[in-house]
């Protein structure tokens, strides 16, 4: 058993050695990775630094452009007009037929509700809503504050004449904006 106490020292001393070579093995390749991983950092802050100071594509250098800039107007102008001198002189709709020149009921989608009542209705109309609103009380108070020529006189109780033009006018302004705003 001596024998092979000896041989197994050997192996022990082996693997020691086999594990230690192992790790400075490594070490030495992470130091390795580090210097390369420093390396790439410092190359691509570089280029970085040097894009930033590249003059741009079309950049004024000295009041000129370095490169004339690339102008697409130009070629949509050239495309669209050598596609409409390349049209043929009858164009032809898909689907549609000769007979259809009937006339069609055109829908105004902007027509207003009380347009439907005939004409010979609508100002009497108008001016029967405005008579009743405008002669309502509440109405003519609040007018009269902020227009004091509306205000009877405390004695007679009539309306000063320029009050009853001022009032007329009001109405006449009402009826325009009401019949403008309805027809």
């Amino acid at each position: 058993m001596n024998n092979h106490r000896p041989m197994q020292n050997m192996q022990n001393m082996q693997n020691v050695q086999n594990m230690q070579n192992m790790q400075n093995m490594q070490q030495g390749q992470y130091g390795m990775m580090q210097n390369l991983e420093a390396e790439q950092g410092h190359n691509a802050q570089h280029l970085v630094h040097q894009n930033q100071h590249n003059p741009y594509p079309g950049q004024m250098k000295n009041g000129y452009l370095e490169h004339p800039l690339y102008d697409s107007n130009q070629e949509i102008e050239d495309f669209a007009r050598d596609v409409s001198e390349n049209l043929p002189e009858e164009s032809y709709m898909i689907g549609t037929s000769d007979d259809l020149d009937e006339d069609i009921p055109v829908v105004d989608k902007n027509e207003v509700y009380l347009s439907m009542l005939p004409e010979i209705a609508r100002d009497p109309l108008i001016v029967f809503v405005l008579t009743i609103v405008l002669s309502n009380p509440q109405v003519l108070a609040i007018l009269a504050q902020y227009i004091p020529q509306l205000n009877s006189d405390r004695v007679t109780g009539q309306i000063p004449f320029i009050g009853v033009i001022i009032y007329a006018l009001l109405y006449a302004l009402l009826f325009m904006v009401v019949k403008k705003m309805l027809f």
